[in-house]
């Protein structure tokens, strides 16, 4: 029946899909296609006598079985006038785009055509090359090319044909010249992406004229110059908007930026943007995301930015903004993340503080006087950056104690009194840092109990007390800067927990007691600083294991015994700066220090190191060096035995030189080297062995010569 009846081919096809387990209303169904055949049964194919050229007209649905995903192919090839071959059959595979359909379904059709060509040959009616019409370019929909390595021009008509295409991405690759001109053929684009390329020029008015249905565009990090073009406010549509890293020339924002009454997203950061913020972005009612960050933005705040009642995320930061928030702004309650930092801000009010802010930065300001109180009472607050102003006296006491605060940076500021006691409090506090104020007090119990944190500065403060146990031993921590205080106690030897531990400076402080062997365990460490307190006992030799070491900064304790003798290349290939000064180490210096490839700094002195200079320290390339207030001997070595390096020489009483006048002078002559003295025991083994030989054949000549004496005669 499907062969002989093409207007009923796609529904019979349909139908017989559900031949194994037919419903009521499968049987309802088919009835309706038995009246049509009843109604048509006068119906039929006939040749007209119109051109015996063979043509094929194919298209597809897509994905238009509910039940497999399938799309449908149909075609139809016509001959004489009247219809000669037709199907409607689902396509074998699960296509993923419009495009791949029809290509599936062009593909199907081709084959037909290129047997009905076999067929008609063998009939007397040679074909020439057949046409199968389609609307495949004109139905392509979404086009995306992104993140490829494609480059070169893109012309004014590479798109012509596709007037149904609604998405287009060229962004990450590396198309370059003048922004392309799309308004031929593709204005019914609804999302353009042409981010991350080298396009140059300015935006073409007809991205404001032509482009009525564009709700999307992407302009990001391209080479874009000139200023933000007036007609873009004629998108009236668009809902994404996005500019950032373009070398604009200095320029304001324009006027018709206020039209886009639909815009939710706004990302305009990095455009050499100047003059001040516009009073009617605070009338874009739909605005969710609003970043003109990193410009030279001058002038306040506008009031007006209060009517964003829909806004969450502000960017404001690196500009030249001046005075301080405005109070409108304490009506934004959907508002999550405020960043004004970088600026010339004063004020703050305290109704601002209180909105349910998950992210506040109002660093590098002119903030000053206390923090709110009310601050504390945020449900929801979970990064808190307001370091470098001159906030002062106490945090609010209760910070941390009804929020999931993650990050807290309050550096740099004139902070007083003690560190709050619940940073800690709900255990989810990763950074903590406080750096260049004056907290006092002891650091709370309950920052022992923070498994999360992983980057704590507390240095420069006037903390005191002992630290807790469990501070030394949180397993996430990478950085632990407690330098300058006046801390006390000792290092936990539950220090080994802190595995991933990069870099721990706890110089300036009273520290005691011995340099626990679990450091030796942290093989994570970089930097090792735990100058100007009083440990007392050996530097532990395994400290020579921790390859990644860089640093290593022990000076002014009481540590004796002898430096770690196992220094080699093999184990601190990335060591810079050694200082083990102001100590009581004895013995001699270790040669191995000579091999150490990159080592800089070298500072030994103020011990009570004896013997000499090893040679192999001259192999090194030292930017600062010092040997003295030692109790070292012989000779400077050749290289050493200058003015440059005199006052790294001196107070070392048995040293001596041969031109450095504060030292003794050396009375017997330059010992030479190993190596010289092993040449010239080598020239002198030769000698020796050819004297012997001449000697040899003098008093003993070969067989059959005349002797001596008989030539004599």
């Amino acid at each position: 029946m499907v062969c002989t009846r093409p207007d009923i081919a796609h529904v019979v096809g349909v139908m017989s899909r559900f031949m194994s387990r037919p419903g009521k209303q499968h049987w309802e169904a088919v009835k309706w296609i038995l009246r049509y055949l009843k109604g048509s049964s006068d119906t039929c194919l006939y040749f007209i006598g119109a051109s015996l050229k063979l043509q094929g007209y194919v298209n597809t649905d897509f994905t238009g079985d509910i039940d497999s995903r399938k799309s449908t192919t149909g075609f139809v090839f016509t001959l004489g006038g009247t219809t000669l071959s037709w199907a409607s059959n689902p396509q074998k595979i699960v296509t993923l785009s419009t495009t791949e359909a029809k290509y599936v379904a062009t593909i199907e059709a081709g084959k037909e055509m290129i047997w009905l060509h076999g067929f008609l040959d063998e009939l007397g009616k040679k074909q020439e090359m057949g046409i199968i019409h389609s609307d495949s370019q004109n139905t392509l929909q979404n086009l995306s090319l992104a993140n490829n390595t494609l480059n070169g021009i893109i012309t004014s008509r590479a798109f012509s044909r596709c007037s149904h295409l609604h998405f287009l991405s060229l962004a990450n690759n590396y198309f370059s010249r003048k922004l392309p001109d799309f308004s031929l053929g593709i204005t019914n684009l609804e999302n353009l992406d042409l981010s991350n390329n080298f396009f140059t020029g300015k935006i073409l008015a007809s991205f404001g004229w032509w482009f009525l249905a564009l709700r999307f565009l992407h302009l990001r990090s391209n080479d874009i110059i000139d200023s933000i073009p007036s007609f873009l406010g004629n998108l009236h549509v668009l809902t994404l908007l996005e500019l950032i890293s373009n070398p604009l020339m200095p320029s304001p924002l324009p006027l018709e930026i206020g039209n886009l009454t639909k815009l939710e997203i706004m990302y305009f950061s990095s455009l050499n943007l100047i003059g001040t913020i516009l009073d009617s972005i605070g009338k874009l009612a739909t605005l969710k995301n609003l970043d003109l960050s990193n410009n030279s933005l001058s002038g306040e705040i506008p009031e007006s930015i209060g009517g964003l009642k829909i806004i969450k995320q502000i960017e404001l930061y690196q500009n030249n903004l001046s005075s301080g928030l405005p109070e409108t702004i304490a009506n934004l309650r959907t508002l999550l993340r405020l960043d004004i930092s970088e600026n010339n801000l004063s004020t703050l009010s305290e109704k601002i503080v209180v909105m349910p802010l998950n992210f506040l930065n109002l660093n590098d300001n002119f903030f000053e006087g206390q923090v709110p109180e009310v601050l504390a009472s945020n449900p929801i607050l979970h990064e808190l950056k307001i370091f470098n102003n001159s906030f002062s006296r106490q945090l609010p006491k209760n910070l941390g104690k009804n929020s999931d605060l993650v990050n807290i940076d309050v550096s740099t500021n004139k902070f007083t009194g003690e560190l709050p006691m619940y940073l800690c409090y709900k255990k989810k506090l990763e950074r903590l840092v406080t750096f260049k104020n004056s907290f006092s007090g002891t650091i709370p119990m309950l920052y022992s109990e923070c498994d999360s944190l992983n980057y704590v500065r507390i240095e420069q403060n006037e903390l005191s007390g002992e630290v807790p146990e469990g501070f030394w031993s949180h397993s996430r921590l990478t950085c632990l800067q407690m330098y300058s205080n006046r801390l006390q106690g000792s290092i936990s030897h539950n220090i080994s927990l802190a595995s991933e531990l990069v870099a721990i400076s706890i110089a300036r402080n009273n520290f005691t007691r011995e340099i626990p062997v679990e450091i030796c365990q942290l093989q994570q460490l970089v930097v090792f600083f735990l100058s100007q307190n009083h440990f007392f006992g050996v530097l532990p030799t395994c400290i020579t294991g921790l390859k990644k070491l860089q640093k290593v900064l022990v000076q002014e304790n009481m540590l004796s015994s002898k430096i770690p003798r196992n220094v080699s290349s093999l184990n601190w290939k990335a060591l810079s700066y050694f200082n083990l000064s102001g100590n009581k180490f004895s013995s001699t210096i270790p040669p191995d220090l000579g091999t150490l490839p990159v080592l800089k700094y070298l500072d030994l002195s103020g011990n009570l190191l004896t013997g000499e200079i090893p040679e192999s320290l001259m192999k090194l390339k030292l930017t600062e060096f010092n040997l003295s207030n030692n109790n070292l001997d012989g000779r400077v070595p050749l290289e050493f035995d200058t003015e440059f390096y005199l006052p790294s020489l001196l107070d070392n009483p048995n040293l001596c030189s041969s031109t450095l006048k504060p030292l003794a002078l050396c009375l017997r002559p330059r010992i030479a080297s190993s190596y010289s003295i092993l040449v010239l025991l080598g020239f002198c083994v030769i000698i020796l062995v050819l004297s012997l030989v001449w000697l040899y054949k003098t008093k003993f000549p070969p067989f059959g010569d005349p002797k001596p004496n008989s030539i004599a005669k």
